[in-house]
């Protein structure tokens, strides 16, 4: 069986080298589990085997596993694992198991000191209180939030300098512990995924485009947990592997699988060494710090004759964008034929999963063009993004040259396959037809200087005019501005549409933006923007600001038609 969530998979997985062990008193040579993991692997990655991705291969410190005499299982008590008591599992039998095939990759491990440092969290200090809710009801009989919440203060009266780390995919549950632990509490909202109680479904399924990443946050967090001094918890998968990189049931409460008895145990901190994430070297590259760098004032490029281009810049998504797009018009103005080779490893460093990681990630958002040749023609005049002398993103859209920078739009920054896919999930979700649809795309907080005053109701007048000459258009609101998306929901309170699922949007504020506010969703989040900007693009109409997402809208789009636009700052 491959499993479905994360730790089913990865019990799966672990019974999987238990019977062939018992079996054969020997390790296996090789583990395939590429038909594992299915829920967490992009297009790209459908036909891999993703586990190196989470688990260390080989970790220099495994240790050697010899048959005893006897088979090793995860536990001797006659229940399914999951659902048993977790002071009955076998740590001292499976912890070489643990940490032969269960420790985590350079990424998670980095990523659990990020996460302890963005969050000034000490494990020896810490109480976890996890509850797995939605679906789960479904397979077992859930403890309520007060049986957490009167174990939690127990605790507390034990030990007052106690935090507790909340962790949740439940909102209730997140909302109920903030509220009886006000003071001392941790919720790594930037890193989790919670939504109001569902007994039919869970995050992984609602939010399938963010497992890949979600899900490695995740199994850090879940490292976290192990290593905290109490940890209470319901019965589930992943609880129990909380427990087994734990290696040990010390310090635990357990409200169990049938009757929600509460089982606690003596606390005493965790020594698995397994879970214990290793500390950069001394010269090694600072983690990615929580929020953004300054952007950089001149952006550096490097272009040779040898078919090289190379791009980097450190600013939001699509000012990357429109700068790559300008270096590739200057390389082809330049040398009459197209770059054979773009490097663009320090472009959009703000959406890497690890800011200085030396991956280029373009090709997750564009598709890689078909290779050019150094005898590739491409043009024999200069062309130009457009001829007016405004900074692209803010001049009319209506004078961009369409015709001559539409191929290179093309080429260049046609959605990859996991963009492609989230588009169609998208347009099938949210019931959008873009022959009848309107977007209202309002990009607010720190947005270009020099731009006037806009306010809601211009959005409002222009709306209203289009729906009476098309009376059954429907309006699509997008904003990263709270305020906004309110305002056009009361304006249209039966004609829009929202996708709440998969924007990020907070109060006004124009010292800051939704990238550098939740830095660490943006790896995520990104590629639903760059899907919702390519769906805009197709829409009926288009009512905008002057920003440079505004303007990937019309270059996707191919032309002006349909498009108001606001705040542009070159008249007619």
């Amino acid at each position: 069986m491959p499993g479905q969530g994360f730790f089913s998979c990865c019990t799966i997985h672990l019974h999987g080298i238990l019977i062939y062990f018992n079996s054969e008193h020997a390790l296996p040579k090789t583990v395939d589990s590429t038909e594992q993991f299915l829920f967490y692997k992009t297009p790209e990655t459908w036909q891999q085997d993703i586990k190196h991705d989470y688990f260390a291969l080989n970790p220099p410190d495994a240790p050697v596993v010899v048959y005893q005499d006897r088979p090793v299982y995860i536990t001797d008590v006659d229940a399914e694992e999951q659902y048993s008591d977790y002071r009955y599992l076998n740590y001292q039998a499976l912890g070489p198991f643990m940490q032969r095939y269960f420790s985590p990759s350079s990424v998670i491990a980095t990523t659990v000191q990020e996460l302890l440092e963005k969050y000034a969290l000490d494990p020896s200090n810490t109480c976890v209180l996890f509850f797995r809710g939605n679906d789960k009801v479904t397979e077992v009989t859930l403890p309520t939030y007060d049986q957490f919440i009167q174990e939690g203060r127990r605790r507390l009266k034990e030990d007052p300098q106690l935090r507790f780390l909340v962790q949740s995919d439940e909102t209730e549950f997140l909302n109920a512990m903030r509220e009886a632990f006000p003071d001392n509490h941790v919720i790594f909202y930037d890193e989790i995924r919670h939504m109001p109680k569902n007994n039919e479904t869970t995050v992984d399924k609602i939010h399938r485009y963010q497992n890949a990443i979600m899900s490695k946050y995740y199994l850090a967090i879940t490292f976290i947990m192990s290593m905290c001094k109490y940890v209470v918890c319901s019965t589930g998968n992943c609880s129990m592997w909380i427990m087994l990189f734990r290696g040990s049931a010390d310090g635990l409460t357990q409200f169990c699988y049938d009757t929600c008895t509460k089982i606690a145990t003596t606390p005493q901190l965790p020594s698995a060494v397994h879970c214990t994430p290793k500390k950069p070297a001394a010269d090694s590259p600072d983690p990615p710090d929580p929020v953004p760098p300054t952007p950089t004032e001149t952006p550096s490029e490097t272009e040779t004759p040898t078919g090289t281009l190379t791009v980097a810049h450190t600013a939001d998504f699509f000012t990357c964008a429109t700068l790559l797009l300008e270096r590739i018009l200057d390389y082809v103005n330049t040398y009459h034929t197209f770059p054979t080779c773009i490097q663009t490893a320090d472009l959009f460093t703000w959406y890497k999963m690890q800011r200085h990681s030396p991956q280029d990630i373009r090709t997750e958002y564009f598709l890689d063009p078909e290779p050019a040749t150094a005898t590739t023609t491409a043009t024999d005049h200069r062309i130009q993004l457009t001829d007016k002398p405004v900074e692209p993103s803010c001049v009319q859209y209506k004078y961009l040259n369409y015709p001559e920078v539409a191929p290179l739009v093309k080429r260049y920054f046609s959605p990859s396959r996991i963009i492609q896919s989230i588009v169609s999930e998208l347009k099938e979700k949210y019931d959008v037809d873009p022959t009848k649809t309107c977007v209202l795309f309002h990009r607010g907080h720190d947005t270009l200087p020099g731009t006037s005053h806009l306010t809601y109701h211009h959005y409002i007048q222009t709306a209203q005019s289009l729906l009476r000459t098309t009376p059954d258009l429907r309006f699509w609101v997008q904003s990263d501005e709270t305020e906004f998306l309110t305002a056009m929901k009361e304006a249209f309170p039966t004609q829009h549409v929202i996708f709440s699922d998969e924007i990020r949007h907070m109060p006004r504020n124009p010292q800051t933006s939704v990238d550098k506010r939740f830095f660490s969703q943006n790896y995520v989040m990104s590629k639903y923007f760059l899907a919702i900007v390519h769906i805009a693009s197709e829409c009926r109409y288009v009512v905008c600001g002057s920003d440079h997402s505004s303007l990937w809208m019309a270059l996707f789009r191919g032309h002006a038609d349909g498009i108001t636009q606001f705040n542009y700052r070159l008249k007619d």
